[in-house]
């Protein structure tokens, strides 16, 4: 995988972007490609079933409150980089199922062991570790076997790539590249970096996200279909909202209106509702073009279901989170996203 991560030739803070509503500018996107396809299909009565089944004690309980970091930091910039580097490694559920058959956990609580492992074994995560973290060191922190023993012929055995490398090489790749790019920027951490930012950024997520995505190419979730832009900024909106909650007084970013998480697997369950519904022709496109209309009717079905419950139960994200439990335990079938991993 080609990094293409340090894309910042100006101070970040100084960085003028658009004004437009973040939220509305994604949802307006992915409704007009999905009201445009005949590849996809909505139900609503099914949407409607979805609806009358919810059960809001349950919907209480999904929502993330301040991590409970079982850790003491000796500054605010290492819990601040610390909690970032979640929303760093906020990717990988397309290795779900390969991990679940070499007997590990899910990609979250792959990325959640790695980062605690990570703070066990380094204490103060400085760029330069993140710079020179390699591939065994990844392999050896997150619990991912990247090779395995062939057998060749009796007594002889070779070892060969596994499955999981890929999803290992990501994760060096997004570690790495956040290193060198906070040294190249002069940033003292990534604590310090997203501080700044944040200070810089006042309550305004929309200036917060759009600047770190034009920075960061890791960030950078916009996709052409059809001629047209699809936006989804899936994991710079997730670390938005975990800095807002994790530090409500430092980062002062305004979360509640943000879009729905555009995640494959989020898709495939609306698919085992039939709510999202595939038609023919889908299994043709690349699968690049897939993607897009999978998540974008993600984000379709989700702004629609919205609508249609009452203004007070949810919000999108807390219907993300309500959604992310309500699948903890099922064993769903879903695109393998090896093109946009980092997403």
């Amino acid at each position: 995988m080609k990094s293409n991560a340090l894309r910042c030739d100006v101070e970040i803070s100084k960085m003028t972007v658009e004004k437009t509503d973040l939220t509305q500018t994604i949802v307006a996107s992915c409704k007009e490609i999905i009201r445009e396809t005949k590849l996809i299909e909505i139900n609503e009565e099914r949407m409607r079933e979805f609806i009358s089944s919810i059960d809001l004690d349950l919907a209480k309980d999904s929502s993330p409150t301040i991590d409970n970091i079982p850790f003491k930091f000796d500054n605010l910039e290492q819990k601040v980089t610390f909690v970032a580097l979640k929303g760093y490694l906020s990717f990988g559920t397309s290795f779900d199922k390969l991990l679940k058959d070499a007997g590990r956990d899910n990609s979250s609580n792959i990325m959640e062991f790695g980062l605690y492992t990570m703070h066990i074994t380094y204490h103060n995560i400085k760029n330069e570790i993140l710079s020179n973290i390699s591939l065994s060191d990844v392999s050896s922190l997150f619990n991912i076997p990247v090779s395995y023993e062939d057998k060749v012929m009796d007594g002889v055995y070779a070892s060969k790539p596994g499955p999981l490398k890929p999803l290992a090489e990501s994760i060096k790749l997004v570690l790495n590249d956040l290193g060198n790019w906070l040294s190249s920027q002069k940033y003292k951490s990534l604590g310090s970096f997203i501080l700044q930012l944040a200070k810089s950024c006042g309550k305004n997520t929309n200036e917060f996200i759009r600047k770190l995505s034009i920075a960061q190419s890791h960030f950078f979730d916009v996709y052409q279909y059809d001629g047209k832009s699809v936006y989804f900024y899936k994991k710079a909106q997730h670390l938005a909202y975990l800095l807002a909650k994790n530090f409500p007084n430092e980062v002062l970013l305004n979360c509640e209106n943000l879009s729905y998480f555009a995640d494959l697997k989020h898709v495939a369950f609306f698919q085992s509702l039939g709510i999202i519904n595939i038609c023919d022709g889908f299994d043709t496109c690349n699968q690049q073009d897939q993607i897009i209309l999978s998540r974008a009717s993600l984000i379709a079905t989700t702004d629609k279901l919205i609508s249609m419950m009452s203004k007070s139960d949810f919000n999108n994200v807390s219907l993300y989170f309500y959604v992310q439990r309500l699948m903890a335990e099922q064993d769903l079938n879903y695109i393998e996203d090896k093109e946009t991993l980092l997403f």
